[in-house]
């Protein structure tokens, strides 16, 4: 016969190897590890706190501000673009980058003001789904994209 002792200590170890697995935040990837994600399609690049929650970024001096739900480290994610008067304007959404990108990057030394040249890592995630255009509020195109690719219907 089972003890109520034996099965609260069976419960407890349960608890606990579950717990410390649940604390992780990608299976892949830590906190310390995020890289900066590109959205092609805005020439934006923004480096995100965490692998998942909700960032609000203004895109430039149009004053357009994108609404994302980031839900994985390497840009899967959905958003929602909208204009200078808050009307929005499309929403659409990225599966995973496929891998890290590289590319070159100059910038100013903090000491002495001199260029320095340097590789920047970076996930580019790929469009996918319905993209939907809106104008003053009503659909005006949808555009289907599967892994990156313009999908014609």
């Amino acid at each position: 016969m089972i003890s109520c002792r034996k099965i609260a200590i069976s419960v407890l170890i349960i608890a606990i190897a579950t717990g410390c697995t649940y604390n992780k935040v990608d299976s892949s990837m830590s906190e310390s590890e995020i890289l900066q994600i590109h959205l092609k399609e805005f020439d934006l690049y923004f480096l995100p706190d965490s692998c998942k929650g909700n960032l609000s970024i203004e895109t430039g001096v149009d004053k357009r501000r994108l609404e994302i739900n980031l839900l994985d480290c390497k840009g899967q994610l959905n958003l929602k673009l909208f204009d200078s008067t808050n009307n929005l304007v499309l929403k659409g959404q990225y599966l995973n980058s496929l891998d890290t990108l590289k590319k070159y990057s100059v910038g100013k030394s903090a000491i002495d003001g001199a260029k320095q040249l340097s590789l920047m890592k970076y996930f580019e995630p790929l469009a996918n789904g319905e993209w939907v255009y809106y104008k003053a509020g009503i659909v005006d195109t949808i555009i289907h994209y599967k892994n990156g690719l313009k999908i014609e219907m």
